[in-house]
């Protein structure tokens, strides 16, 4: 927990997934939802101590994660890596890229800052444009 004044701000991490689930990852969904739900819920719960909870969710973000599961997901499905890899990158995501570490990085940033002090409950999509609330 990230201690500011009076209160505190509590940061979890979900996943787009929580917000669009894909073929292949129903118990994967399930817990990312279930972060957001809790996320919500703690929020009404902590308000009251000035405590603020939020969640973050990246999409598509190009780490190791990434590669090994467009490798499972090649491999189950019998599409070929580099196709996936493009469609991934050029039909999913409105900016046209795989998302960086730093994106996600920044956004948390906001979230731990003084410049969220009035944001609670929320879950914060950080995909390149995938899915729109």
């Amino acid at each position: 927990m990230i201690k500011q004044g009076h209160g505190g701000k509590l940061i979890a991490a979900a996943s787009i997934s929580a917000h669009k689930p894909f073929m292949h990852g129903s118990m994967y969904a399930t817990s990312k939802w279930a972060v957001r739900g809790m996320t919500q819920a703690a929020a009404l719960e902590l308000a009251k101590h000035k405590i603020t909870v939020n969640c973050y969710c990246p999409g598509i973000i190009q780490t190791d994660m990434y590669y090994d599961g467009t490798q499972a997901v090649a491999a189950q499905t019998g599409v070929k890596l580099d196709d996936l890899q493009h469609r991934l990158v050029h039909q999913t995501a409105a900016m046209g890229r795989l998302g960086q570490p730093d994106d996600v990085a920044q956004c948390i940033s906001f979230l731990a800052s003084q410049n969220s002090n009035f944001v609670t409950g929320q879950s914060l999509i950080i995909d390149g444009g995938i899915h729109y609330t």
